[in-house]
């Protein structure tokens, strides 16, 4: 949501407002907390606008036995369902692999046993790499003001 002035957390009136721009597709892209996704009016309105895509950052903090879990994550497979299922982007830097399996379960990616195996692949994929390899790189450079800012990689 656009940021006013100081209010980066609304209240009252302000957040109504909010929610009901979001109901009416006014925005295009959302970031919410997930202890704000427990909210039922809050998640009405997402449905309402239409979600193309769910995107969970530190997503470790879903698991039980991620190093950091929080309990709030693990509403976000209801959510996601409440949402009609759109696909899901769940990103983490330390998640081992029962942390990212639990991921994959918690969100709802899960398809049932008696579901052909091209069908949990179509759901959902896993993407993990060594964070310490040898061949990446990280740079940074100095850019003037009347430059335009752009990553390079």
């Amino acid at each position: 949501m656009p940021h006013h002035g100081d209010q980066q957390h609304p209240r009252g009136d302000e957040l109504q407002s909010r929610i009901s721009q979001i109901g009416h597709g006014n925005y295009c892209l959302v970031y919410a907390a997930p202890e704000r996704l427990r909210q039922t009016p809050f998640v009405r309105a997402l449905r309402l606008a239409g979600v193309n895509r769910l995107v969970v950052d530190e997503a470790h903090c879903v698991s039980l036995w991620g190093h950091d879990f929080r309990p709030d994550y693990l509403y976000l497979g209801r959510v996601r369902d409440a949402l009609g299922r759109p696909p899901v982007l769940a990103m983490t830097a330390t998640a081992p692999p029962r942390v990212r399996s639990d991921i994959l379960q918690r969100l709802g990616s899960v398809v049932p046993a008696i579901a052909p195996v091209s069908s949990v692949a179509a759901e959902m994929s896993t993407v993990a790499g060594d964070p310490f390899r040898p061949q990446s790189l990280f740079s940074r450079s100095r850019a003037s003001a009347t430059r335009t800012r752009r990553w390079r990689g």
